[in-house]
């Protein structure tokens, strides 16, 4: 093999490697942030989190600290309430305008997106994973 053709298999090898270890450091990193941000939801993870975050000096502190996030926890999980309703009444209003456009199995369809996350996936879609990759059992909700 010439010197020239090794040179470019190198480089060719080089920058697919890198392309694979950029593209699994980024899917890694989101699904990080992801978690990260699963923290703050809801009025009982919401305020733990942040003085988990925050490692209050002593218990004065953290006392007072605690009575500002209870209040914003409050206010947080009514923004998750608020959010929640509002897009099943977009759901609701974007069914009832489809429903004559659509058949029996794509309007079936359309009702499991509005029945949240906890639904088993579609059909033809790959199976929801735990943590870590390993597959759920096909009985037992995602979260």
């Amino acid at each position: 093999m010439k010197t020239g053709t090794k040179g470019t298999l190198i480089l060719v090898a080089t920058f697919a490697i890198g392309i694979v270890v950029g593209a699994l450091l980024e899917a890694t990193l989101a699904r990080d942030r992801i978690e990260r941000l699963r923290g703050f939801r809801g009025a009982r993870q919401f305020a733990p989190r942040i003085e988990q975050i925050l490692q209050p000096r002593d218990e004065e502190q953290a006392r007072a600290i605690r009575e500002v996030l209870d209040r914003a926890a409050e206010r947080n999980a009514e923004i998750f309430r608020r959010a929640r309703d509002d897009m099943q009444s977009l759901i609701d209003s974007l069914r009832a305008e489809l429903e004559p456009l659509l058949d029996e199995q794509q309007l079936q369809r359309l009702d499991r997106l509005g029945r949240g996350p906890k639904e088993q996936p579609f059909e033809g879609e790959p199976p929801r994973r735990r943590p870590g990759g390993r597959p759920l059992p096909r009985d037992q909700p995602p979260f």
